[in-house]
């Protein structure tokens, strides 16, 4: 009787034992062909620490012993500085929390199961606890080919930080052929061209001045990516264009871009005034132009530089991270430091004519073209009211610049520019507006039979959108479901919201809308749920008019 309760305890404390170690370390495998990935990932509680394999006390990290495998590659995660009872900095070094090692196997033999031993040892403040567990690999159990690439891309860029940076300059020289950069780099250089009858030292110092605005510009962005990171670990190169904000003012950038190209207006510094090369209001021009191409090329990542900043992201060395910046941005000014260097160099083009205006036209209709990439970003952030609207602000604000040129008087000029500063951030606001980012926030059901016929047999009210893309009223209208106090109502009334889109071919929809003595859109159907009996109402809404038929006032 005693010996059964002594082996039920051991079996227990045994059990016990194993659970404890199965909740804090997992292993998770992918396997392709003969090669395996195993993670091994553990999950510490609060105040314990396995130390890592370097520094003091590195005879005791991890090690895990493989059978019927060879240990190709280990990829451990960076470590953290431990600390003493005092709260001083300790020799040693480990791991916190939830981390992961990765370790890349090659199978022996496929045919038999892959064994492992591990052993780690597991700190607290007062003492450490040694820990063995063994068993079976369960094959493509969880680890995802987008996880190795995590674990290995760090180890590899570090391995090869040289190879990084030359990538990193190569991609800036490549980015200067990219189609939103290449029109206003070429049109610079044919300023240049331009002004060779100025001395070598003015030359030198318009490029320079030229060279400076973009590394500059690059190296800030990543100084600001990099601090941002640091709380968003996830963030990556072009974050800004997840914000429709910016991606807006892109498209301003290239739209006035090709409107300067086409002579549409001219830009000066100071805004209004004429400014001669030998001012030295030129080389602040030549620098902002820098800026300008360098926020241009920022929105992409072309051949190489893909690569390089991935690895100025992956890395935790902030002086690495800083240097390859730093060469994207040398990459990118390179064409104006060589001119800077040789400035004898512009002299073999071709001399100014003609031709150099037809050029600067044709870099207008290519800066024209680039509008068409933010445009198309904004159709997937933005709602077709918003679109409207926005493509009206730009239209409006092409007709300021261009009336801008063809007045003389300044203080009409410079109300035309206030009133370009209006639109301006009438549109910034337009965007930011929550009311107008929530214009989803009716759940609109596309039309079914089914969801029409329950809903009237449920005793619902239904609120008919007759509505198409194509339709301005419509996304006119559309805004009006974008208030809080007509969204409230919809929710409490516990309307079924219903859209009809008309903007495709759609027979079923259309001799839903004949039936309602109708062949125009837009047109708006009320139910009120209490019979079958409905009201259509005016074509033109208003939030009043909406709230009134809802209401039944």
């Amino acid at each position: 009787m005693i010996l059964r309760k002594v082996y039920s305890f051991a079996v227990f404390i045994l059990l016990l034992f194993s659970f404890q170690t199965h909740s804090e370390i997992c292993f998770r495998t992918f396997f392709d062909k003969d090669i395996i990935f195993v993670s091994l990932d553990f999950e510490l509680k609060y105040g314990e620490h396995i130390t890592a394999p370097i520094g003091k006390g590195k005879f005791i990290s991890p090690k895990c012993n493989w059978k019927n495998a060879e240990l190709l590659e280990t990829h451990w995660p960076k470590e953290a500085d431990l600390l003493n009872p005092d709260g001083s900095k300790s020799e040693y070094k480990g791991y916190l929390g939830k981390f992961s090692i990765l370790c890349k196997l090659r199978i022996n033999d496929l045919s038999q199961p892959v064994l492992y031993d591990l052993f780690y040892v597991k700190c607290n403040e007062n003492s450490c606890i040694p820990c063995d567990k063994s068993g079976e690999l369960n094959l493509n159990n969880g680890l995802t080919q987008e996880e190795i690439n995590s674990y290995t891309q760090k180890d590899s860029f570090s391995q090869n930080i040289f190879l990084i940076l030359f990538f990193s300059f190569l991609g800036g020289v490549i980015l200067n052929f990219m189609p939103c950069v290449f029109p206003i780099i070429s049109i610079k250089i044919f300023s240049l061209i331009k002004s060779s009858a100025l001395s070598k030292i003015k030359i030198r110092k318009q490029s320079l001045a030229f060279a400076l605005g973009s590394i500059f510009t690059i190296l800030l962005l990543g100084v600001i990516l990099l601090t941002i990171k640091s709380s968003f670990p996830d963030i990556s190169w072009g974050f800004f264009m997840q914000n429709s904000v910016c991606v807006f003012l892109l498209l301003i950038i290239f739209l006035f871009s090709a409107l300067h190209f086409w002579d549409v207006y001219s830009f000066h510094l100071p805004l209004l005034g004429k400014v001669k090369y030998t001012s030295k209001n030129t080389y602040l021009t030549c620098f902002f132009s820098g800026i300008l191409a360098a926020i241009t090329s920022s929105s992409c990542a072309g051949p190489f530089s893909g690569i390089a900043l991935s690895a100025a992201l992956l890395y935790d060395n902030m002086i690495q991270s800083i240097s390859v910046f730093l060469l994207l941005g040398f990459g990118l000014a390179f064409p104006f430091l060589l001119i800077s260097i040789f400035p004898n160099f512009i002299k073999h083009f071709p001399k100014p004519g003609n031709w150099l205006n037809m050029f600067k036209k044709l870099m207008g209709f290519a800066m024209l073209f680039s509008c068409l990439w933010p445009v198309s970003i904004l159709l997937s952030q933005l709602s077709h009211s918003q679109i409207i609207r926005l493509l009206a602000t730009i239209i409006a604000m092409a007709c300021v610049l261009w009336l801008t040129k063809h007045i003389n008087k300044k203080y009409i000029k410079y109300s035309l520019v206030l009133i370009l500063l209006i639109l301006s951030f009438d549109s910034i606001k337009l965007i930011i507006n929550k009311d107008f980012q929530d214009s989803n926030a009716i759940e609109w059901q596309e039309y079914s039979d089914e969801i029409f016929n329950n809903s009237l047999k449920n005793h619902t009210p239904i609120f008919l959108n007759f509505t198409a893309s194509w339709c301005m009223n419509c996304q006119f209208n559309h805004r009006i479901f974008a208030d809080k106090e007509l969204i409230h109502e919809f929710q409490k009334s516990k309307i079924t919201a219903i859209k009809c889109d008309l903007s495709k071919k759609n027979n079923k929809l259309t001799k839903l809308l004949k039936s309602y003595n109708t062949a125009a859109i837009p047109l708006y159907v009320f139910y009120n749920g209490k019979d079958s009996k409905f009201k259509v109402l005016p074509s033109i809404l208003t939030k009043s008019i909406v709230m009134k038929y809802i209401k039944g006032e």
